[in-house]
C-alpha cells in the first residue's frame, strides 16, 4: 500500500530525530557564548558564529543549517 502524502509507511520511523543526539545543545552552547538569550531563534550570523568555532559545534550548526529549509 502506498502511504499518502501527508501518511508513513508502516513500520517507518523518524530518523532524522534519532540522528540528533543531545537535542538543544547548540541553543545551550549559543547562549553561552552570549548569541542568544532566552528563547530567541538562532539567525544565519549565528550559525555562521558557531561554524567558526569548529569541533562538534561546527558539526551540530551544519546540521541545523541543513535542516533548516526543511518542512516541519
Amino acid at each position: 500500500m502506498i502511504p499518502k502524502a501527508n501518511e508513513k509507511a508502516e513500520g517507518q520511523k523518524k530518523w532524522l530525530k534519532g540522528a540528533i543526539r543531545k537535542p538543544g545543545s547548540l541553543r545551550e552552547t549559543a547562549k553561552r557564548k552570549g548569541l542568544i538569550k532566552g528563547d530567541e531563534t538562532l539567525t544565519g550570523d549565528d550559525l555562521q558564529t558557531l561554524k567558526d568555532a569548529g569541533g562538534v559545534t561546527r558539526e551540530r550548526a551544519n546540521l541545523a543549517e541543513t535542516m533548516k529549509g526543511f518542512k516541519h
